[in-house]
């Protein structure tokens, strides 16, 4: 054993108690009359499989067009919600600061 792989000294004094209760997996005994699965599929159920992986192709595709178009709505929404907050709370602390074009006195720089 590696050092490493030591157990915990408390955890080697507390003594492995199988449950009486514990039943382990038995193994699973096929009948003699078993049949094995074919190495190939019909054709039938290959094409009906192409057309179904179209649908889900399709399904997939419409899903993540409208999960693009919702995320710039909601992007769009929490835009609106934050301008909105801003300008609250700019006019809670600075009454008239958007009521007016003038919004802060700059000093012009000469060229």
């Amino acid at each position: 054993m590696n050092p490493d792989e030591r157990p915990h000294p408390l955890l080697s004094q507390v003594p492995l108690v199988i449950s009486p209760f514990y039943n382990p997996p038995k193994t699973v005994s096929l009948p003699y009359n078993y049949k094995s699965l074919p190495s190939q599929l019909p054709p039938s159920l290959l094409s009906s499989f192409d057309s179904t992986q179209g649908h889900i192709q399709a399904l997939t595709n419409d899903a993540s067009l409208l999960s693009s178009q919702m995320d710039q709505v909601l992007l769009h929404s929490h835009r609106n919600d934050y301008q909105a907050w801003l300008r609250h709370s700019t006019n809670q602390l600075a009454p008239g600061y958007f009521d007016t074009n003038l919004l802060l006195a700059m000093k012009k720089l000469s060229k």
